[in-house]
């Protein structure tokens, strides 16, 4: 099997969504989460697809989901888009379910595979997962009774800590940790 990344970005509790949006913007972790999925076969579910600015450049995209309409009716838009640009749009699949996905020719795709969310995603993928790569950012966010929030999965006993550095801002101000994590 391919190498199975896990990478989030969470808060002191757990928290990476907040009504369909990451919480807090963190630009050290932004160009972490860049560096480390370049070159690299990207899955995720829809709703973290549809709250992208643009399709991730350098990297293929590919979307979980089962609703073909909702999707083709994106990618139209995003061909009309990058049309006016005359950029070239990032490669995107879609898979109706991760079965079907893991069930496909994988060969193509490179040797690591990175999940990036949403919490679904995560919470499917955490028992194939071979690594994780997990950065706790120090923010707080205010949650109100209306609002939709979403949780990184726990992360049990089966998974060793093999590394953590600290994630610094440009003028050195400690803004989080990121902890690199393998499975047992």
């Amino acid at each position: 099997m391919k190498k199975l990344t896990i990478i989030a970005c969470v808060d002191q509790v757990g928290l990476i969504g907040l009504d369909g949006q990451i919480p807090w913007h963190n630009p050290e972790d932004l160009a972490h989460f860049k560096k480390y999925t370049l070159g690299k076969t990207l899955i995720m579910g829809s709703k973290t697809f549809y709250s992208l600015p643009s399709p991730l450049e350098d990297r293929v995209n590919v979307v979980i989901s089962s609703d073909v309409d909702k999707f083709d009716a994106h990618i139209e838009s995003l061909i009309a888009e990058y049309a006016v640009t005359g950029k070239q749009l990032p490669v995107i699949c879609l898979a109706g379910s991760l079965d079907e996905f893991f069930a496909a020719d994988l060969s193509s795709f490179g040797d690591e595979l990175v999940c990036i969310g949403g919490g679904a995603m995560y919470s499917s993928l955490i028992p194939y997962a071979t690594n994780m790569v997990v950065t706790r950012v120090n923010s707080s966010v205010k949650i109100t009774e209306k609002s939709n929030v979403v949780y990184f999965p726990p992360i049990d006993n089966s998974w060793k800590l093999v590394k953590k550095e600290d994630l610094k801002s440009s003028i050195g101000t400690n803004v989080g940790e990121i902890m690199y994590l393998e499975s047992d």
